[in-house]
């Protein structure tokens, strides 16, 4: 029984972390296009 809830819990916690790293993978790939296609001028505030 131990051995099944051990397991449970490494699938629920391997979910959980692969879907955080998949979100920061996310917003990485997102800010990178934003700063690709925006120009510098406006990235940085200048006018």
């Amino acid at each position: 029984m131990l051995r099944i809830s051990r397991r449970n819990w490494l699938r629920k916690a391997h979910r959980y972390l692969g879907l955080i790293a998949g979100l920061q993978l996310l917003f990485w790939t997102v800010s990178g296009l934003y700063f690709s296609l925006v120009p510098i001028a406006d990235v940085r505030g200048e006018s």
